[in-house]
């Protein structure tokens, strides 16, 4: 990266020829603002602002970046050099702990504001504390070298508005993703988010953020985030969903970096080999190497769609179940298929919001008349009796099957058991999706299919051993209508009819028992 340092005379000189030099060839260090001036040598005088405003309409973030590392003893690394080069209104670095990813947010700050004089920003971070101890600190050590080097960017630090007035006009606006919603009606040429995951909705963070980014008077407008990711979620998801869903040209406008720990060289040398020791191996994934993982408190960490979502349509020689988490507005029902090799596959799944009872009891019989047959088992909840009873009496043939002890209602048994059958000891998982229940792309907030249950249901906080799962009234009924299945059916309580020779051995219900 040695093209990007040197002096700032001589990052000048590769810039804009002579612009910033004194007539000795030296660079000029006087203490220049909006209403003084740089010299050429040629006597011709070329405002601070106007320079400014030259590399801005021209988009220059290389001219803006070789300043700063001339002026600083900003050193970027290569991913921080990629990131500040790419020229999208959205740019996303998941990095791991330690990588930089701070640094990078307030030197590209202090190029957007190089090249956007005049303009407001916002610089933010989950706590106060986060953001006036660690963001701001930063900040101020690459101003006041710049100013050293005669390139002032503050004029003021306000500490009792959290504010910092700037040098040819603007502000930055310090806040913690707490007082987000005091932005509101503001209106900024770019904001930087730091550690967006750490906070408990930063996909609202984003979406108020968003909002405010309407100066038309900025030659750029962009907002940027770092993270360390945690998993799937928020503004992570945002930037997945855009690039997957999105054109050439959206998914150019929203950059993704990713950066290692291992990637910065100014870290101890028992840095990293210390941290890692304490950690396993998806902590090191995560927090290391700043993967994408699923969060630790989700309850279903085995799915994995690669695995577990296969082609799979209807086959009419195999039996199904019906797998019922019933309910007024929010009802998920689960067509499932048995094979010859003791598997459970899910073909078929009713999800829809909002359906009156009889509207559902409609889908429901309508789609089973489809298939030719009834179910064999209808696992549902016990205690939603009338819509029990009416499926006994719909599916004449059908066995309702539902949680008759405390222990078979246990949730934690249920979660447990369908885990087995995701992930068993040995062999291949017993528990499938058919392919064309995966929803394109990334399943927003709105989606209630199997596959967002699944990857989505989780507990009410990382130490789930003693704490219960969380009950959102989204992802739970799908999880709930698969948990009685897997507890009463595909457990195997009830005797699963696969293809193969009949067995003289009965279980406890009187039913014969199949032997492949």
């Amino acid at each position: 990266m040695g093209w990007l340092h040197g002096t700032p005379g001589d990052h000048v000189a590769q810039v804009a020829p002579s612009a910033l030099l004194g007539a000795d060839g030296m660079p000029i260090r006087s203490d220049v603002g909006a209403d003084e001036y740089l010299r050429y040598e040629t006597r011709q005088r070329v405002p601070w602002l106007q320079l400014r405003r030259r590399w801005g309409a021209a988009r220059d973030r290389l001219a803006a970046l070789q300043l700063v590392c001339a002026a600083t003893d900003y050193e970027p690394l290569w991913y921080q050099t990629r990131a500040h080069l790419a020229d999208g209104a959205h740019k996303l670095i998941l990095g791991g702990v330690g990588s930089g990813k701070t640094w990078y947010s307030m030197a590209e700050l202090l190029c957007l504001i190089v090249l956007c004089p005049g303009r407001r920003w916002a610089a933010m971070a989950p706590t106060v504390d986060q953001t006036l101890h660690v963001l701001r600190p930063r900040f101020k050590d690459l101003v006041d070298q710049m100013a050293e080097s005669g390139y002032p960017i503050e004029r003021r630090w306000r500490m009792s508005l959290s504010r910092s007035d700037l040098v040819c006009g603007g502000q930055i606006y310090w806040r913690s993703f707490g007082k987000v919603d005091n932005l509101r009606g503001y209106t900024l040429a770019g904001a930087a988010l730091d550690e967006t995951e750490q906070h408990s909705d930063p996909g609202y963070v984003w979406d108020v953020i968003q909002g405010r980014m309407r100066d038309r008077k900025s030659p750029i407008r962009q907002m940027f985030a770092t993270t360390t990711p945690d998993g799937l979620r928020g503004v992570v998801r945002k930037f997945a969903r855009v690039r997957r869903m999105g054109d050439a040209d959206r998914r150019r406008n929203w950059w993704v970096g990713r950066a290692k720990t291992f990637d910065n060289p100014h870290l101890p040398d028992d840095y990293i080999e210390n941290m890692a020791a304490g950690y396993s191996k998806r902590q090191a994934e995560q927090e290391l190497e700043g993967k994408v993982l699923q969060p630790a408190n989700v309850i279903y960490p085995e799915f994995d769609r690669g695995r577990h979502v296969i082609p799979y349509r209807y086959d009419p020689a195999l039996p199904y179940d019906l797998a019922c988490d019933w309910g007024d507005s929010r009802p998920h029902i689960l067509w499932i298929q048995r094979t010859p090799r003791d598997e459970g596959i899910i073909f078929d799944e009713y999800c829809a919001d909002g359906d009156p009872i009889d509207k559902q009891r409609e889908v429901i019989a309508q789609r089973c008349a489809r298939l030719g047959k009834q179910p064999v088992h209808i696992a549902g909840d016990r205690a939603v009796k009338k819509m029990n009873q009416w499926a006994v009496q719909k599916f004449t043939s059908s066995r309702l099957v539902k949680m008759d002890s405390r222990q078979e209602q246990s949730v934690k048994e249920g979660i447990e058991v369908t885990r087995a059958m995701l992930d068993p000891l040995f062999g291949d998982p017993r528990l499938y999706v058919a392919q064309h229940l995966v929803p394109r792309g990334i399943p927003d907030e709105t989606e209630r299919g199997i596959v967002a249950c699944l990857e989505g249901y989780r507990w009410r906080d990382a130490t789930h051993e003693q704490l219960s799962p969380l009950k959102d009234g989204r992802l739970d009924n799908g999880a709930d209508a698969l948990r009685y299945w897997c507890r009463k059916v595909g457990s195997g309580e009830t005797g699963l009819y696969v293809v193969g020779r009949m067995s003289h051995r009965r279980n406890k219900y009187g039913d014969r028992r199949v032997q492949t």
